[in-house]
C-alpha cells in the first residue's frame, strides 16, 4: 500500500500564503494526489465554500466556476473515503453544476455506506433549477447502492430522479427564453445549462451554432440552453 508524506506546519503555512492568488489555487488543487493535505487544508477553510453560480444578467447568461477543490476531493474519495465523507457533510448546498459532478464522482468513489449518506444532498442537486452533467452518474450512484445493500437510500434516489423526469412542468416552464452560458471571467470554464429534458440545439433546426448533444441532459459545452423564467 502506498505511503504519503505529511506536510509539515511550515510547508503547509507557505502553501496556504501562495494559494492567495487564484492560479496557484487551482494549480496546487488540480495537481495534488496526496490525502494528507485533507486535514490541513480543511483546517485553513479551502474545503468549505464552494463558488455559486454567476449570473450575467445584461446577457442573459450563468456563469458555473470550477471549484478545484471538488475535483481534488473527487479524486481523494478512492483513497481516504471516511474523511472525504466528513468533509463532504459540511459542504453548504450550491447550484454549482461543476461542483455537483465533482461531489457525485466523489460518491461513486467511497464505499456505499457513506456514499447513501449524501442521497439527500443529492436530491437537493437534482431539484436545483440546473441540470447538465448529473443523470448518468446519479444513474450509477443508484445502482451502486442498490447492488451494495443500501435500497432505501437507492430507492429514494431513484424516485425523486422519476419524479423530475416525468414532471410535465419541466417541460412547460422552461419555454420562456433562451439563454447562452457565458463566463463572467474569461478564467473559468464553463458548462452548458439544460432544464428541459429533451434539447434541441440550432443545428438541428438546419441553423447554425455550436455542436451540441441533443441527447437527454447531456454536457454540451457553450451552448445557447432553456432556462425557466423567474415568476
Amino acid at each position: 500500500m502506498k505511503s504519503w508524506w505529511t506536510p509539515t506546519p511550515e510547508q503547509i503555512d507557505r502553501t496556504v500564503a501562495l494559494l492567495a492568488q487564484r492560479e496557484h489555487h487551482r494549480h496546487f488543487f488540480d495537481l495534488l494526489e496526496n490525502p494528507e493535505w485533507l486535514g490541513p487544508q480543511e483546517k485553513k477553510g479551502f474545503l468549505k465554500s464552494p463558488p455559486p453560480p454567476i449570473p450575467d444578467e445584461s446577457r442573459g447568461a450563468v456563469a458555473f466556476p470550477v471549484w478545484p477543490e471538488s475535483r481534488y476531493l473527487a479524486r481523494m474519495s478512492k483513497l481516504a473515503p471516511e474523511k472525504v465523507a466528513q468533509i463532504l457533510r459540511t459542504i453548504p448546498d450550491t447550484e454549482n453544476l461543476r461542483v455537483h459532478d465533482d461531489l457525485a464522482d466523489a460518491a461513486l468513489a467511497m464505499p456505499a455506506e457513506l456514499a447513501a449518506e449524501f442521497v439527500p444532498k443529492v436530491i437537493n442537486w437534482i431539484q436545483s433549477p440546473f441540470h447538465a452533467l448529473l443523470p448518468e452518474k446519479l444513474g450509477a450512484l443508484f445502482s451502486r447502492l442498490a447492488s451494495s445493500g443500501e435500497v432505501d437510500s437507492a430507492l429514494e434516489l431513484a424516485k425523486a430522479i422519476l419524479a423530475i423526469r416525468a414532471d410535465p412542468r419541466n417541460r412547460e416552464k422552461v419555454r420562456g427564453k433562451q439563454v447562452p452560458v457565458s463566463g463572467a471571467a474569461a478564467s473559468f470554464p464553463l458548462v452548458g445549462v439544460q432544464k428541459n429534458p429533451t434539447h434541441e440545439h440550432p443545428q438541428s433546426r438546419g441553423g447554425g451554432g455550436s455542436a451540441c448533444s441533443k441527447a437527454p441532459l447531456r454536457p454540451f459545452g457553450q451552448c445557447r440552453a432553456p432556462i425557466s423564467e423567474s415568476r
